[in-house]
């Protein structure tokens, strides 16, 4: 392992403060290699260290996206954020070179709108991506909760602008976090796509002319973009039928089950299901109609249907009769808190549960040998506790 001397020398904190951007970092006429623990060691020059914001700046210049940095509050640093272009932000890379954290405006300039998701609740992303479309970018909060990107096409930006949802709408104007940031509270990261799919965002659908700058979008969405909300009884397009029909019929025989106290006729569903597909541009042939509510009507019968009844967490009948107790507990716990995304299991959580170290450490492993959850990230001095995965038997 290198030698850090003048970390050593600082403590702990220096060490884990540090990140390796490049193999060679230039800094006031000397050179510091951090892989060969060469450092200068005056302490009136000190040690040049390469934030987040200046490594990943010239990245989101490169897509047309004008980055700025933020401080740990997640406030910009600088003034008149809203209203910088390219050149201003290169001109920020070089004079907060330590930053850890950026942003960027949703507005035309970039390219960007965003549905801001307020919870950790998945069911609530899933709800979004049927109602505004699918996307291949969307990226993880440092508190866990979602942001989801679109293609900019003249959406303002509204707080809570539906009823009873913890959702914001970033049109113009919108400050949003960007990954790879680094906060207190964690960090921000793409859970799906990349940067590079940014030329292939799609733009929102679902919204109201009211969300819209000019009460009305740029250009009109194509046929798969075409709204699918069920409330408001409108054009389902081809493409989104069957999920929504899907939707409808599973929420419709669950809130039927809690408000009349018995399972729906399987006939009743069907002729809803009908109701709706007049709504379907082409409409579905009555035989799929028939087979996606049979199949929603079946889940209800079994027990099986969780629309509308709160998050749940589920095993198998095999993770029930092999698992240690202490093993299964463990499981149900990274279920019910980390969903489908990557986690950490940090020896921390042992306190946290009522359990010794060792005891902790047993139920981990038995998980991870055992193909439940995945190291995907050993360990180490700067990010700290290992990152896990869920493995390839997490799932009976």
């Amino acid at each position: 392992m290198a030698r850090f001397p003048l970390f050593e020398k600082q403590g702990k904190s220096a060490i884990q403060s540090f990140r390796l951007i490049s193999n060679t970092v230039r800094c006031g006429g000397f050179i510091a290699n951090p892989a060969l623990g060469l450092f200068n060691r005056s302490a009136r020059i000190g040690v040049f260290f390469v934030g987040i914001f200046s490594d990943f700046q010239p990245i989101y210049a490169e897509r047309g996206i004008a980055t700025f940095p933020l401080r740990d509050n997640k406030q910009p640093a600088v003034k008149y954020w809203n209203k910088i272009g390219l050149p201003a932000s290169r001109k920020f890379a070089e004079k907060f070179a330590d930053a850890d954290a950026l942003g960027f405006v949703t507005n035309e300039r970039n390219g960007l709108s965003i549905i801001d998701i307020d919870t950790t609740d998945e069911q609530v992303v899933a709800d979004a991506l049927v109602r505004h479309g699918d996307t291949p970018m969307i990226a993880r909060t440092a508190s866990g909760k979602a942001h989801i990107y679109y293609r900019h096409n003249g959406e303002r930006r509204r707080i809570r602008p539906w009823d009873g949802l913890p959702i914001d709408l970033l049109g113009a104007g919108g400050l949003v976090v960007a990954p790879p940031t680094v906060v207190t509270r964690g960090r921000y990261e793409f859970i799906q796509g990349t940067l590079d799919d940014i030329s292939r965002l799609p733009a929102m659908r679902g919204l109201r002319p009211d969300m819209y700058v000019d009460d009305s979008p740029s250009f009109a969405p194509d046929e798969s973009e075409s709204d699918v909300g069920l409330a408001d009884a409108v054009t389902i397009a081809e493409g989104t039928r069957n999920i929504a029909l899907w939707r409808f019929c599973m929420n419709h025989a669950s809130t039927h089950r809690i408000e009349i106290g018995k399972i729906i006729d399987r006939a009743e569903l069907i002729d809803l299901a009908r109701q709706l597909n007049a709504n379907c541009v082409p409409p579905l042939p009555d035989a799929e109609v028939i087979e996606v509510a049979s199949s929603a009507w079946g889940y209800e019968a079994r027990g099986s249907n969780w629309f509308g009844t709160g998050r749940r967490v589920v095993a198998s009948h095999d993770e029930v009769d092999e698992l240690s107790p202490d093993a299964f507990y463990l499981l149900a716990m990274l279920r019910r808190h980390h969903g489908g995304w990557k986690f950490a299991v940090a020896n921390a959580m042992a306190e946290k549960i009522g359990w010794g170290l060792g005891r902790f450490r047993k139920a981990r492993a038995e998980l991870d040998r055992r193909g439940k959850i995945k190291m995907v990230r050993k360990p180490n001095q700067w990010q700290r506790a290992a990152l896990y995965e869920w493995g390839a038997l997490a799932t009976g």
